[in-house]
């Protein structure tokens, strides 16, 4: 069963999920020993998986007291719609992209949590790696045009779009779908 397959068939629109994946962070190139040879093992506790973005986005602005009337999403780069769980490759049909949401709220009331561990070269980072390689990552920010809207800091909602071939598991329930094409070797710091 594809991934696909599973969450369409058996996770709920709006739902909380847990997923894990496995991505090469984002990282500026110049002077950067580490850069592409880095891999993060996030798993993320309690994520919304089809949930609508702007919905979510308008239920801030509501508990931000926000006056505004109506929020406009931006346009996608590089894929498009495909469906509230999914998004599609512009470039390359059938190439999807899972769709992942919480706010910043769902953080602080511990309803949302993530847990990372860097691998370098297949080993486990140390500390000292950690330190140098993170300061060529960028730094997280909120959506501009949630701000605009009203939304506040403590309400924002941010999302992930994952390559679908970047995850290594999803569980939902008692149902649970894994990638077995992943070297999963960092699965066992960060367990579902």
């Amino acid at each position: 069963m594809t991934i696909k397959e599973f969450i369409e068939n058996n996770v709920a629109k709006g739902s909380k999920t847990t997923v894990l994946a496995v991505t090469e962070p984002k990282m500026n190139k110049r002077g950067n020993d580490y850069y592409g040879r880095v891999k993060k093992y996030t798993v993320y506790n309690g994520v919304t998986l089809g949930a609508k973005y702007e919905s979510k986005v308008e239920g801030a602005m509501e508990r931000s007291g926000s006056t505004e009337s109506n929020f406009v999403v931006g346009a996608l780069k590089g894929t498009h719609y495909l469906n509230d769980f999914f998004n599609e490759s512009d470039r390359e049909e059938g190439k999807l992209y899972l769709k992942l949401q919480w706010t910043a709220k769902e953080k602080s009331d511990g309803d949302f949590s993530t847990k990372s561990v860097f691998y370098v070269d297949g080993r486990e980072a140390t500390e000292e790696e950690i330190k140098v390689f993170t300061t060529f990552m960028p730094k997280p920010r909120v959506a501009s045009t949630q701000l605009e809207s009203g939304v506040s800091l403590e309400n924002a909602v941010s999302y992930r779009n994952i390559k679908v071939e970047n995850i290594v598991a999803v569980k939902y329930g008692e149902n649970a779908w894994t990638n077995d094409e992943i070297d999963s070797y960092g699965t066992d710091k960060v367990l579902l």
